[in-house]
């Protein structure tokens, strides 16, 4: 997502295909607006595979990141690389752009904050962006209208985290929310933090249940 200020935007998250990060170039270049910065919530390769894409049109701009999420790209860009090239081809980076440590909880946009939440716990390695100018949730792992990708939250400890960030980003009473992962066709709202919770709680008390793979994929 490109937030806007007057003469500045700052880019949070990158998207996965090039093609994807393209367009993203394509609107802010439409704009005439100078991108300030960019932020990755979170180290999954949908969040920053596209910066080569982003890099390209704009190579002076500095990529940040938290801490943890650098470290997890760090640990898990190979493996991404390996196991979705052959895949994806063309479609997708074949160098991945290392994000620096963003020192702050913070960014500043044209004197306005954007402030980094979710960075506290053990399980820190994403977060997601709260403006309070406009009371608005950007980025992390939030779902609208798609099924949840579950496989990196399997322990209870990554479950229970997840479920902690939700709360906190209602706790902020939210005007506009941004997920990560959405529909064209769905609501900015707080709809997307209602549907992942509820996804979460039905995907746990299925797999619970469920004998096998087959029969919770259909549950779901």
């Amino acid at each position: 997502m490109l937030v806007m200020g007057q003469e500045e935007a700052i880019l949070i998250d990158a998207q996965y295909t090039l093609a994807e990060a393209e367009k993203v170039v394509a609107e802010l270049q439409k704009s005439g607006k100078t991108l300030h910065s960019a932020y990755i919530s979170h180290g999954d390769p949908n969040y920053y595979f596209g910066l080569q894409a982003i890099k390209s049109a704009y190579p002076q701009v500095v990529v940040y990141a938290s801490a943890p999420t650098v470290a997890l790209i760090m640990r898990t860009a190979q493996h991404e690389l390996d196991y979705w090239g052959p895949i994806m081809g063309p479609a997708i980076v074949s160098n991945i752009i290392l994000p620096q440590v963003l020192q702050t909880a913070f960014l500043e946009l044209e004197g306005h904050r954007l402030e980094i939440k979710g960075l506290d716990g053990a399980h820190s390695d994403y977060s997601f962006v709260w403006i309070p100018d406009t009371q608005a949730v950007v980025g992390g792992r939030l779902f609208s209208g798609l099924h949840l990708w579950t496989t990196d939250v399997a322990t209870p400890g990554r479950k229970a985290d997840w479920h902690a960030k939700l709360a906190l980003m209602e706790s902020l009473h939210p005007c506009i929310v941004v997920p990560g992962h959405m529909l064209d066709s769905q609501a900015l709202d707080t709809s997307s933090i209602a549907y992942t919770k509820q996804y979460l709680t039905d995907y746990e008390a299925e797999f619970a249940k469920a004998p096998d793979s087959a029969a919770l994929i259909a549950a779901m």
